[in-house]
């Protein structure tokens, strides 16, 4: 695979991200939070879970015995349990504006717990655009939205996840990795969903949304590997920030979000930021 497929491939995903996003927002309105994230476990992990035999049959003594891989799951449940009650509370822009801040949590902490060179120009980047992040947000004036922070928790949470998976054993399939994490998203849903909330059946729409909500986040987890493992990092990272552009139209379309300046001008320092630390890493590797 070319660059410029890799580059396609990662922005198909984002699309399928985005939808994902909206489906998952209109759910909120009739299911727990909890539930919701329970459902897309179950169905990642009956999809991940076939492709995983298809090459092999999944050794469940194995995954539990590394504890990496089990760090790495609590840490994808604690960012979709994040994600989703952030997008139940707040606009869909909002959100996801707030979640292009992950690459610059990426640097920050390959920096602090894994030690890696960091310059000035990466520190100041990173600072800049978590900034951006607090115009988004306004912590203490008009317009702040404590849910908002959820959207951060989840930035954190996917950071410490894409961290961990540096670590995750070589010999252990991708379509594991992600049964795993989708099968611990099922485990803890459920109990918590029971013990804070009614856990209600499908109905009208559900019966739709549920299942198109499983296929494009399966869909884009698919397209984003394939475009990781085929393409130059370097070269497609940057078209990660399509995801922003189709969730402010679905926003529109959608739920009549309207963008207010604090939001565009936050947006636009965190994709600035963050395409800087792409272009410098870049730089610093050749």
């Amino acid at each position: 695979m070319n660059n410029v497929h890799g580059i396609l491939f990662l922005t198909a995903a984002m699309l399928l991200f985005a939808v994902e996003d909206t489906f998952i927002k209109i759910l909120t309105n009739s299911f727990a939070q909890w539930q919701i994230i329970a459902m897309l476990g179950l169905g990642g992990s009956l999809i991940f879970g076939l492709l995983a035999n298809l090459n092999g049959r999944i050794h469940f003594r194995d995954l539990l015995a590394s504890k990496v891989l089990i760090a790495r799951s609590l840490a994808e449940a604690m960012a979709a349990g994040s994600y989703v009650i952030s997008l139940s509370a707040v606009d869909l822009t909002v959100t996801a504006a707030v979640f292009q801040a992950t690459p610059l949590a990426i640097t920050f902490g390959a920096a602090v717990f894994l030690k890696e060179p960091v310059g000035w120009r990466r520190w100041s980047a990173i600072v800049i655009g978590f900034f951006g992040v607090l115009i988004i947000i306004r912590p203490g004036v008009d317009g702040f939205q404590p849910a908002a922070l959820w959207a951060l928790v989840a930035v954190a949470a996917v950071a410490a996840r894409d961290l961990l998976t540096r670590f995750v054993p070589k010999d252990v399939q991708s379509t594991s990795v992600a049964f795993f994490a989708f099968f611990t998203l099922f485990i803890i849903g459920v109990p918590i969903t029971l013990l804070t909330a009614e856990f209600r059946p499908l109905s009208g729409a559900s019966v739709y949304l549920v299942p198109l909500a499983v296929i494009f986040g399966a869909g884009g987890y698919y397209a984003i590997v394939t475009a990781m493992r085929g393409a130059d990092a370097s070269a497609i990272m940057p078209f990660r920030y399509t995801r922003l552009l189709f969730s402010i139209a679905l926003g529109i379309i959608v739920f009549s979000e309207s963008l207010d300046t604090p939001t565009i001008v936050g947006s636009l320092i965190i994709i600035a930021t963050g395409l800087f630390t792409f272009w410098r890493e870049n730089r610093l590797r050749r």
